[in-house]
């Protein structure tokens, strides 16, 4: 695909097929621009069998057209909306180095340990203040229109080695809505199936408890009616760790509160509470440092053990990532060449 005229609208090269999940397809390109300028990009195409599903596409434009409108550093940016010579649509966006938050987890778990609590923290403390940006959204004209994200799930953070955490699929993963998300949603909305602010709340309590706990959440992962489950030991984190700060629990537990009007009333408000645990730490560096290094640390060891346990593929040009599930976002395991 070097040539310039192979390239989607002139200046968009694919380079390779990453990884791809229920709803798309994900690459690893290169942005092309004046004087030689190029860009790392990261391109989702919606898989064949949804092309020329007018209503999922017609979906995808909107999320797209609404995603790019917002900037903050915690939201990984949407570029562009490319259209090959097919009329297949590319949505362009900046690639992320890193890894996965679930990915992350993983490379402690492989070694017997749990993940720190304070870069777990401060992974939330980022995803949290990206939510907070869409939730608070103001449009071009100054009214307020606020974007949920509508399928939160853990593959979504992403981390950066640089120790940012960010945000991915705001309204893309909604539109043909996975059940293996359900482990993360709100008890309520197994009656009215409403989400809003709170129950996205809820959402990132659960994401958090599971990288804390280091227990994968069972409840309402394949059923509704599973999220009908008591208070108890699911949310008692201390149960699972007793590293833990009171606290940390105390915030998680409070996210998850099965009454929506007991959670946090804000991403904003909850990131907050985080950030003042996170400030009782006595930090060397900081907790961006700390978790980038974390990031860039473990994401070589999981290479190391996901290439001996065969999930990851050697190729002429690199390494590739062969997916564990159809909702895993293989965007951060970045190709190294060898």
């Amino acid at each position: 695909m070097g040539e310039r005229a192979s390239l989607i609208e002139g200046k968009y090269e694919l380079v390779a097929r990453v990884g791809e999940g229920s709803q798309t397809l994900v690459s690893r390109g290169v942005m092309h621009g004046a004087a030689g300028f190029t860009r790392p990009v990261a391109l989702k195409t919606p898989r064949e069998e949804l092309r020329l599903d007018r209503g999922y596409l017609a979906g995808f434009v909107a999320a797209a057209r609404v995603a790019s409108q917002l900037r903050q550093p915690n939201l990984v940016e949407v570029l562009d909306l490319a259209r090959d010579e097919a009329g297949l649509y590319h949505l362009v966006m900046e690639w992320v180095e890193g890894m996965t938050l679930p990915a992350f987890v993983r490379s402690f778990s492989r070694q017997g340990a749990d993940t720190p609590w304070p870069l777990v923290a401060a992974a939330g403390v980022g995803a949290l203040r990206g939510l907070a940006a869409a939730h608070e959204r103001v449009d071009a004209s100054g009214v307020a229109a606020p974007t949920l994200h509508r399928a939160l799930a853990p593959h979504q953070i992403l981390l950066s080695v640089t120790g940012t955490a960010k945000l991915a699929d705001l309204g893309l993963a909604a539109l043909r809505p996975s059940r293996g998300r359900l482990a993360y949603a709100a008890p309520e909305l197994a009656s009215d199936g409403t989400v809003n602010v709170r129950a996205e709340i809820y959402a990132m309590g659960a994401i958090l408890w599971e990288a804390l706990a280091g227990v994968a959440l069972e409840p309402g992962e394949s059923d509704l009616e599973g999220l009908d489950v008591p208070e108890g030991e699911l949310r008692a984190l201390e149960a699972h760790r007793s590293d833990l700060p009171p606290r940390l629990c105390a915030v998680v537990t409070r996210a998850m509160a099965r009454e929506p009007r007991a959670r946090f009333a804000s991403a904003s408000a909850m990131a907050n509470e985080l950030s003042q645990v996170l400030g009782e730490v006595p930090w060397t560096r900081g907790p961006q440092q700390d978790l980038g290094a974390a990031v860039q640390g473990a994401r070589i060891a999981l290479h190391r053990a996901l290439i001996t346990a065969g999930e990851l593929e050697l190729t002429q040009s690199g390494i590739e990532f062969v997916p564990e599930g159809a909702e895993e976002n293989p965007i951060l395991l970045t190709p190294q060449k060898r």
